[in-house]
């Protein structure tokens, strides 16, 4: 196991996820979470940025998507009075 200490980058030095360096031949990394995608990690498969060029992990496209749902919500059907259901019947 390698013994190098890992990089912590502090919340608020967001600049510095920038100076990551470059994804391994065969691998990607994700535009939101940074973490490497492709084979041999947890992530597998990348897909395609909602917003932006480049990709993103599975996890992130799920945040990206209830994000976009949340800002523009779909209209949803006030249920009807059980009343008005049942004189249908």
């Amino acid at each position: 196991m390698d013994t190098e200490l890992l990089h912590r980058v502090k919340a608020e030095d967001a600049e510095d996820l920038t100076d990551l360096p470059p994804a391994p031949a065969g691998l990607v990394r994700c535009q939101e979470c940074t973490i490497l995608i492709g084979a041999g990690h947890l992530e597998r498969e990348p897909f395609p940025h909602p917003h932006e060029h480049g990709v993103v992990c599975g996890a992130c496209l799920e945040s990206l998507e209830r994000r976009a749902a949340r800002r523009h919500p779909t209209p949803i059907r006030a249920p009807q009075p059980l009343a008005a259901a049942a004189r249908r019947h």
